[in-house]
């Protein structure tokens, strides 16, 4: 009778439920980090804010056509979009990279954004300053302003488009924090995704190519953005994001010596980036996530195993912490690929997801005669007796 009343105290505890914990899986090794020959470069997580990658990242440097950035800005906040726009001479005489409008062209603040940052155009980006602010001298001042506003502190512009001149300059950093403002808007971000665009103007000198000068785009799927330069001063210069699996990346490349140095190392620094975050599998179908005691005499347990799958990226210093929470107690009989909670993963307190937990095993309530042969085998432990009675050597 004692033997039985134990048991039953036994099996309403609650047992104790050790935490979970997962570390970054690396299968080929931690990723190298990469040798850039760019003048300046750098990679920040977005969501975190941290600086992965860089070089000379607050030294000033002519930035190129990712000055089309600030002037998105200004221009989004403060004209509408169907705003319409009559191109000057001014706008229609701009050299380097143009769109082709015409003097007296009429088009709408959409459209020219468009031109300006798929294409480039610096036509339409002094079109689109003229706009806003009366001149193009009047609207360098406002990009300046707001450069200031931003905490841009080796930031300083000469005009609205990216071409070089003398003190027209900006840093790694300063692009880095542009590029996230300007992010948070939604034509912005929708337009620097955009892949092509073929929305026709009367021009003759319409791109015959009407994919985005960013590359990167029509090459992966997950980038997102953002801005491309190039100009003898600055030589080749990319502002860029992606995204994968839920990690988030921005990278600021100038000086790149040509076209192809650019994609490649912009390349690499995404891989390195993304490297390290691999996919850390959590959990999967037949697993064994932890071995819960039941509380009986016969000291037997119940292995938990998931439902399904759950991945995440996970930094080189995270560990992911899994809390498994029992959604019913463990009176016997348990049986195999029932129900019995789940576990929820964690990194610093923020939830990365929950996997239904099932029993692996099936688990009965003993009988007087197993709990009898146990009790005989704990007292006497040089022969142990098994269910049916049979005797062997412990």
């Amino acid at each position: 009778m004692m033997l039985v009343a134990g048991f039953a105290a036994a099996a309403e505890a609650q047992p104790e439920i050790p935490e979970v914990t997962v570390v970054p899986a690396f299968p080929r090794g931690a990723p190298e980090t990469p040798s850039l020959s760019c003048s300046a470069a750098l990679l920040l997580d977005v969501d975190t804010g941290e600086v992965l990658w860089a070089k000379n990242e607050d030294k000033r440097l002519p930035m190129a056509s990712t000055t089309k950035i600030m002037t998105a800005i200004l221009v989004l906040e403060s004209l509408d979009l169907d705003t319409e726009v009559v191109v000057s001479r001014n706008a229609h005489f701009q050299r380097g990279s143009v769109v082709g409008l015409n003097t007296l062209d009429r088009f709408t603040v959409q459209r020219l954004l468009y031109w300006m940052l798929v294409f480039s155009g610096n036509d339409a980006a002094v079109a689109l300053a003229e706009k806003t602010s009366g001149s193009e001298t009047k609207f360098v001042a406002e990009m300046n302003q707001k450069a200031k506003a931003l905490g841009l502190t080796n930031t300083h512009f000469r005009n609205p488009g990216g071409l070089d001149a003398n003190n027209h300059y900006s840093s790694c950093t300063d692009l880095a924090a542009m590029a996230s403002y300007a992010m948070e808007n939604d034509f912005f971000r929708k337009a620097v995704s955009t892949v092509t665009y073929t929305y026709p103007h009367p021009s003759a000198y319409t791109p015959k190519d009407p994919k985005n000068s960013n590359a990167l785009l029509a090459k992966y799927e997950w980038v997102t953005g953002i801005k491309t330069g190039s100009t003898p001063d600055a030589g080749y210069c990319l502002v860029a994001s992606g995204t994968q699996n839920g990690v988030s990346l921005l990278l600021v490349l100038l000086g790149a010596k040509n076209d192809a140095t650019r994609w490649r190392e912009a390349e690499a620094l995404f891989d390195y980036g993304f490297g390290l975050s691999p996919t850390t599998a959590l959990a999967q179908p037949g697993w064994s996530i932890a071995e819960i005691p039941v509380g009986d005499p016969l000291e037997q347990s119940v292995t938990l195993i998931p439902q399904g799958r759950l991945v995440a990226r996970l930094r080189t210093s995270e560990v992911a912490t899994g809390t498994i929470v029992l959604s019913r107690d463990l009176a016997l009989p348990i049986r195999g690929g029932e129900t019995l909670g789940a576990i929820e993963y964690s990194v610093d307190g923020d939830s990365i997801g929950t996997v239904t937990l099932l029993a692996g095993n099936s688990v009965y309530p003993p009988t007087f005669r197993r709990i009898l042969v146990h009790a005989r085998n704990w007292c006497l432990p040089e022969y142990q007796l098994n269910d049916r009675g049979g005797r062997y050597p412990r």
